[in-house]
């Protein structure tokens, strides 16, 4: 009786263990979905900002979306950029930053 309570509770905790995993490797590659008329939808980046609201980097066939997500309030920062779009701002600050 012991054994296989002791023997449950090791499976339980290495399910959860191999999850933890799963779910960190996914979350560093980003999750990729393809939707059902092909447009890609892609999660970038994530950053807390505090323990309810969080900054969302997305992309849906290669345009980006910068969303804040909280508790009661969810909010587009900023749509429709493209990659060339940041690469364009991030040399003019250099420029003028030099």
């Amino acid at each position: 009786m012991i054994i296989t309570v002791i023997l449950a509770l090791v499976g339980v905790v290495s399910l959860i263990a191999v999850m933890t995993f799963v779910l960190k490797y996914f979350q560093q590659k980003g999750v990729t979905r393809k939707w059902w008329n092909g447009n890609y939808l892609k999660i970038i980046e994530t950053l807390h900002i505090s323990p309810k609201h969080k900054v969302i980097l997305m992309s849906c066939d290669g345009v980006h979306h910068l969303l804040l997500i909280g508790s009661q309030n969810d909010l587009v920062i900023q749509s429709g950029f493209s990659v060339s779009d940041l690469d364009k701002d991030r040399e003019e600050a250099e420029k003028i930053n030099a």
